[in-house]
């Protein structure tokens, strides 16, 4: 099984508050997600915790 980094996961690895990535989500200023299960605003977004591009674009 593949194992995903959430939004909650993702904030932690980052040091922001998870409301924080959702924003960023919101700006495009996150790397392409790996995963998402389900649509609209309930799906599950997830990245690959081993990749080394988990950070914020500055546009």
């Amino acid at each position: 099984m593949i194992e995903y980094l959430g939004v909650k996961e993702f904030a932690e690895r980052i040091g922001v508050e998870p409301g924080t990535v959702r924003s960023y989500l919101q700006k495009g200023l996150l790397p392409e997600l790996d995963a998402r299960i389900g649509v609209g605003q309930r799906a599950v977004r997830g990245w690959l915790p081993e990749e080394d591009n988990l950070t914020i674009h500055n546009g």
